[in-house]
């Protein structure tokens, strides 16, 4: 490379400056020069904040800022924690060793235990201040002197410590056995074995101690205090970099930790498959599913069927892998293997990112290309989006593709089969009731909490009993069951955000009617603020007063007269009712008969789900507190019913047409369904569905073995 101004030859080294040799590198106590640096910087700033506090001597000033240890640190313990992945909280020997490393420091220094605290406090202020600058490299040096001086620190300055190296680790701690950057190209600092990089060696006399300082700090914690998710996590991953993959799993099981998370398992998981042990990472694969706090990702289902279909294991005519059928699983090879594992994914995910379909897709490629079944599986680039698919594939062709589902018809034109619509099981509208109960009463608790009138009384009945006492109502009332639940205020509000713009009662019997019209039985939901004699409503530019005519009221009395009308009284959400609605099971009314239409219904109303809910509202303020994602999903897939009309002025309307989007025709999860196509009758074969976040909402990775 020719410099532009100069026109001399340039190479690499010219951006990275040789270093120098200095008597300073030639000294085996002193400090990486450039980490010292930005210690000292650190504790010039710390010292400038601590001058109404630090009277500290100049023997202990001088320590501070010395550029070198000034005395050997002997912590066997700590390296014995390190070198063999184990410690017991309950064992003195680091406090003891700590406690002689005090003694020696002081007498050292010839410095009193003034002196000594004053120091210290300044060590565990330099690690506030580089969690609050995100800087971690000062704490380097830092802790070379809490080993140095035998510092015993509360577990919330370690923690802290801990938190810095790990979240922002410095460069000079990065580059495992080597030096600097230069020692990359140096053979003499290569390692017997790649994989052999053991952090832990380093001359007995304290010289060389180039070791994963989060590693030593996790370790540091886990002698003294009880091992905590963030200490064990950070010790697995220091044990997983030196390829240790079943030392790093022995440290969890032995850690006494009783909620561990993903992030705990996944570099172990990772390493396991990497190197090929599917036997183990099916183990831990097992244990992590069992785990009640662990939760795993989409990618980390990806990232274990990918590994395992690049190993072949899902082709018919594959081999087992030996000694998994103790970890639940009922075969380890072919298709059937595929399912298991897919099946354990769609309980815990919905979808999936195109860059996990890309990596699936590359997977079950590199698997079948040598297969017959996956003559039509090309290499596609891995910079390029999956293309789509349209042509009908032959009964026993393998597929990893992307495709287009018909929205009306849930067709899939690769596979045939048939996406459908996964409704709540009773068990989990159950559920989600009980959640309504609790949210009920945390949303009241906070609206009584942030209200301005404070000297307001307190509500009398809690919320969770009012909304109970409107599910009781549901069940026991006599009559036609009601088909389809009205977001009262969100109708009445449809498109009224113009200067004569108002709460529509006009626009709620119009729905009514409508819904009537199609041989619904509908219930309007409304908040009791719109059934006073005024309230205030934002109109154009600025908040009114408004009345009720005596249409809005005749209005009102129809609805309350036909049983068609629910007030939701004061410091109550009206939107927790008219979900709780649509999933009651309206005993006395209902009798056991399902209330849903089927595509075959002689009356002409559109098949579906019913209740039906029929709101514009997207519910973005419930559903991430509310209940787990896929159950949120399933509800609002099988009851929202979208709507249009166009707005009254008054009570005019130009159109009397509403037009309604009804609900989804299939979920938007993932899911397994048999496809017939090619096939003789009565036989056929399972295909997956998976949607992908970032691809249009009908396009799903189809996938088939």
């Amino acid at each position: 490379m020719t410099d532009p101004i100069s026109g001399k030859q340039r190479n690499i080294l010219d951006a990275f400056p040789m270093p120098s040799h200095s008597t300073r590198h030639q000294n085996t106590n002193a400090f990486d020069e450039d980490a010292y640096q930005d210690y000292a910087n650190m504790l010039d700033d710390v010292m400038k904040q601590a001058s109404s506090w630090y009277k500290g001597s100049q023997e202990v000033t001088k320590w501070l800022k010395s550029e070198e240890r000034l005395m050997e640190y002997h912590l066997p313990t700590l390296d014995r924690a390190i070198r063999e992945d184990g410690v017991d909280p309950n064992d003195m020997e680091l406090r003891d060793e700590l406690e002689k490393q005090r003694v020696d420091f002081l007498e050292k220094l010839s410095i009193d235990e003034k002196d000594y605290e004053l120091a210290k406090n300044i060590l565990i202020k330099i690690g506030r201040v580089c969690a609050s600058r995100a800087k971690s490299r000062p704490l380097d040096i830092a802790w070379e002197k809490v080993k140095e001086a035998g510092m015993y620190m509360k577990d919330d300055t370690l923690s802290n410590y801990l938190y810095v190296v790990s979240t922002y680790p410095s460069m000079s701690m990065s580059l495992g056995p080597f030096e600097s950057i230069f020692d990359v190209f140096d053979p003499s600092k290569e390692s017997e074995n790649e994989n052999d990089i053991d952090s832990t060696k380093f001359q007995e006399d304290g010289e060389s101690r180039k070791r994963d300082i989060s590693e030593e700090i996790a370790a540091f914690y886990d002698c003294i205090y009880v091992p905590t998710e963030q200490s064990t996590s950070v010790r697995v991953k220091a044990l997983v970099r030196k390829g240790n993959a079943k030392g790093a799993e022995m440290l969890l099981e032995n850690s006494g930790m009783t909620k561990l998370r993903l992030r705990s398992f996944q570099p172990i998981l990772k390493q396991y498959l990497q190197q090929g042990d599917l036997r183990a990472a099916l183990s831990l694969y097992s244990r992590m599913r069992s785990e009640p706090n662990v939760n795993l990702d989409a990618e980390t289902y990806v990232q274990v069927i990918a590994n395992i279909a690049e190993k072949g294991h899902f082709c018919h005519d594959s081999l087992p892998i030996d000694g998994v059928d103790e970890y639940g699983f009922s075969t380890s090879n072919g298709p059937e293997f595929l399912d298991q594992l897919v099946t354990d994914m769609s309980e815990d995910v919905i979808e999936i990112s195109s860059a996990l379909a890309k990596r699936l897709h590359t997977a079950i490629q590199k698997s079948f290309k040598d297969k017959k079944s996956g003559r039509n599986l090309e290499e596609q680039h891995p910079l390029a989006p999956l293309k789509q698919e349209i042509d009908s594939a032959e009964a026993d062709e393998t597929l990893a593709c992307r495709v287009t589902i018909d929205k009306t018809t849930g067709a899939c034109p690769r596979s045939g089969a048939r996406l459908r619509l996964i409704k709540l099981a009773k068990s989990e509208r159950e559920h989600l009731k009980t959640k309504l109960f609790e949210l009920a009463d945390t949303l009241q608790k906070n609206f009584v909490k942030n209200r301005k009138k404070k000297d307001k009384p307190q509500p009398k009945v809690t919320a969770s009993k009012m909304l109970q006492s409107f599910s009781a109502w549901l069940d026991k009332r006599k009559g036609k069951p009601f088909t389809a639940i009205v977001d009262g205020a969100n109708v009445a509000y449809y498109l009224q955000n113009f200067e004569e713009g108002k709460f529509n009662f006009h626009q709620i019997k119009f729905m009514v009617d409508t819904l009537e019209g199609m041989n619904e039985k509908p219930l309007v939901v409304l908040p009791s603020k719109y059934v006073g004699k005024s309230f205030y409503v934002i109109r154009g530019n600025g908040v009114q007063k408004q009345r009720l005519s005596e249409v809005d009221w005749a209005i009102l009395n129809r609805l309350r007269d036909a049983g068609m009308l629910y007030v939701v009284q004061e410091n109550n959400l009206d939107d927790l009712y008219w979900m709780l609605a649509s999933i009651s099971e309206q005993e006395k009314s209902r009798q056991g008969v399902s209330l849903d239409v089927s595509v075959e219904d002689p009356s002409g109303r559109w098949p579906g789900t019913r209740p039906m809910l029929v709101s514009n509202d997207q519910m973005r303020d419930h559903k991430l507190g509310l209940v787990e994602p896929r159950l949120f999903r399933r509800w609002y897939a099988s009851h929202i019913v979208n709507y249009t009309f166009t707005g009254f002025v008054g009570d005019e309307c130009v159109d009397d047409e509403i037009m309604f989007s009804p609900a989804d025709f299939f979920s938007q999860e993932i899911q397994s369904n048999i496809s017939t196509f090619g096939f003789s009758e009565g036989t056929g074969t399972r295909v997956w569905h998976f949607p992908v976040n970032d691809w249009n909402e009908n396009e799903r990775f189809c996938l088939r073995v």
